[in-house]
């Protein structure tokens, strides 16, 4: 499977809706070595270059870090003028060992959102830098993190994250075509499983569990030992916006959708009018969403099927007490 990077999506049509000019650059959907990445972005020769480490499945912010490294690195080496900045799950959780590497010259704490609008409207200066809320950044070689910005509350939720800049995603021949589901997703059939997208209609887990890091992002303390446990909050985007993302989406011919809430089937207020829009516009999609064993509400399982929905994920945890007690699930 290959998904559409969801985070770094995010981002952009956030900062063009602020009038920033953005490009995407997907080195994994288009098998680019770092050779290669580094041309293409000297191609465009941005005023930043951000790296969006985020991946749905948990660990990937931190595996994505070994190859964010080795090309920014590269990058670095034969174009030192160029300001990098590193942003994702694995750099909230640890924002000074990121900042520490030597090609990183800023990074985003949290989710990134109003802080990368911040720096934009920045000249990268030191005496600039210092003023950014959200931010770290170096200062004669030693890491500085500055005051913390809010993520994005949850009224602004439509309007400072605006959606998806799908149209900025590479394809081959037609949008999405170098995106993949799962085999499993695609019914065992290869025809179904392109061109394929991931969608979040909320973000975050109201949960608190000590092992999960799902939240991290949501981190608006920079001490030490600040865990994602203390950062629990959920936010949504309002089901009218998110059925207009799914209409674009059908638009341009996708039909297989991985829905990546942790917490998906959770809040009827949201995910209720969500299915029964797109059982009423006849939408045609394929799609899996994630659940947990205690909040799945049977009475709703129809309309999922209706709308599409026909795979739950459930974190399935230790049918021990004990164990369930010691890890604080």
């Amino acid at each position: 499977a290959i998904e559409s990077p969801t985070w770094a999506l995010l981002l952009a049509q956030s900062c063009r809706a602020k009038g920033f000019g953005v490009g995407i650059l997907d080195c994994g959907a288009e098998r680019l070595s770092a050779e290669e990445s580094v041309k293409r972005i000297v191609e465009v020769n941005p005023r930043l270059v951000c790296f969006v480490m985020y991946g749905q499945n948990p660990n990937s912010g931190t595996a994505s870090m070994v190859g964010a490294e080795r090309l920014g690195k590269l990058l670095k080496e034969e174009h030192p003028e160029y300001v990098i900045c590193f942003v994702g799950s694995h750099v909230s959780a640890l924002p000074k060992e990121v900042l520490a590497l030597s090609c990183v010259d800023t990074i985003l704490l949290n989710e990134g959102v109003y802080a990368l609008h911040n720096l934009l409207r920045t000249d990268f200066s030191d005496l600039s830098l210092g003023k950014v809320k959200g931010i770290g950044y170096k200062k004669d070689g030693m890491p500085v993190l500055n005051q913390s910005e809010r993520v994005v509350p949850q009224e602004r939720m439509d309007i400072d994250l605006p959606g998806y800049a799908w149209d900025l995603l590479p394809y081959r021949e037609k949008p999405f075509d170098l995106y993949r589901a799962h085999f499993w997703h695609a019914g065992f059939n290869h025809d179904f499983r392109t061109p394929f997208a991931a969608i979040y209609t909320s973000l975050g887990c109201v949960f608190k569990c000590d092992f999960c890091m799902i939240n991290i992002v949501n981190r608006m303390d920079n001490a030490d030992g600040v865990s994602a446990g203390n950062s629990s909050g959920m936010r949504f985007w309002s089901p009218e916006f998110i059925l207009g993302e799914l209409e674009k989406l059908a638009l341009m011919g996708v039909e297989t959708i991985r829905i990546s809430d942790e917490m998906f089937f959770l809040n009827k207020r949201f995910f209720e009018p969500l299915m029964r829009g797109i059982v009423d516009r006849g939408l045609k999609l394929r799609m899996w969403a994630y659940s947990r064993v205690d909040t799945v509400q049977p009475q709703y399982l129809d309309l999922f099927k209706q709308a599409g929905i026909g795979w739950l994920a459930l974190g399935v945890e230790a049918g021990n007490q004990f164990v369930r007690k010691e890890i604080s699930k």
